[in-house]
């Protein structure tokens, strides 16, 4: 079966740069096959709707099951067989595999006996590289496989956002714009409740040992932009001194703030920081920021160190 599937890739490749050499004249420079996907490198840059028609080519000249065979003849007489490539640094005796009618072209590979034992081929994706493009492809039993998942994949999704198969594309740009807007109003109510924090702290305040006033933020959820978000604001008060400690995963991230008048040292309170939760970080006097994997007691331990400020 491993041999056999090693054919129908091999032999697919060989139809399918002979289809993109005859309809665009691109030339097949690069071939790669890994356990999960076949690929090829062509020295000119091909569309999704060039590769599709060199697709339905290939697959027509493997439904039409056209002979393969087998000949080895000398180097000198190769260039006199309308070959698809040949490389003139070949000497000795040398083995032309033809697929009749269509490619033909030097291979010390295995091949079928005809085109139709290929099955089909289905590319999969087509994407800029280098100079060209690379085409990314399967044939036979692994192609048919592989679109079986993609099938059910479809299916699933389809059934999941109840909508028809082919609708998938308008659906999941539906659930994007959905996204958008959620996290827009999201962004806006965690600002406002934010606010609100603030103001609270203002009207309650507590005070660093130089007396100035002191904001501390231990949030057990927030993403990095909202930090952002609050630390821009922070720095809009006066004489003041913010840290803000804030779980994002498996991390625990932290940034500190220093205002003008504030007479305290990012650097020195980050460096008390690290140590205490063996994090990494730095920054300016006036700024700084880290982080470091999250215990359990996160927020005991950076209440008690900012406690001591």
């Amino acid at each position: 079966q491993v041999r056999f599937d090693h054919m129908q890739q091999h032999c697919g490749e060989h139809m399918l740069s002979y289809a993109f050499y005859k309809l665009f004249g691109a030339h097949n420079v690069g071939f790669h096959m890994s356990a999960d996907m076949v690929g090829i490198d062509l020295d000119k840059e091909v569309d999704w709707q060039q590769a599709l028609q060199a697709e339905r080519f290939t697959n027509r000249e493997i439904q039409e099951d056209r002979p393969i065979t087998t000949k080895l003849v000398p180097a000198e007489e190769a260039p006199k067989m309308n070959l698809r490539k040949f490389n003139d640094k070949l000497t000795g005796i040398l083995r032309i595999v033809s697929v009749e009618g269509s490619d033909s072209c030097t291979c010390c590979g295995t091949h079928p006996t005809s085109s139709g034992m290929v099955g089909l081929v289905k590319i999969f994706k087509v994407e800029k590289h280098k100079e060209g493009s690379r085409v990314s492809f399967l044939c036979g039993r692994e192609a048919l496989e592989r679109v079986e998942q993609y099938m059910l994949a479809a299916l699933d999704a389809s059934n999941l956002l109840s909508i028809k198969e082919t609708e998938l594309p308008d659906g999941v740009a539906r659930l994007q714009q959905e996204k958008k807007e959620l996290s827009e109003r999201l962004t806006e109510c965690t600002g406002k409740l934010l606010e609100y924090r603030i103001a609270e702290m203002q009207a309650h305040p507590t005070a660093t040992k130089a007396g100035h006033k002191k904001f501390v933020f231990l949030e057990p959820d927030m993403m990095p932009k909202e930090a952002k978000a609050l630390a821009k604001r922070l720095g809009e008060i006066p004489e003041s001194f913010s840290a803000i400690f804030y779980r994002n995963g498996e991390r625990l991230n932290y940034m500190f703030l220093a205002t003008d008048g504030a007479e305290l040292s990012c650097q020195q309170v980050i460096r008390t920081v690290n140590e205490a939760f063996g994090g990494r970080g730095g920054g300016r006097p006036e700024s700084c920021q880290g982080s470091a994997a999250c215990p359990e007691d996160w927020q005991a331990k950076a209440e008690a160190l900012m406690s001591v400020l």
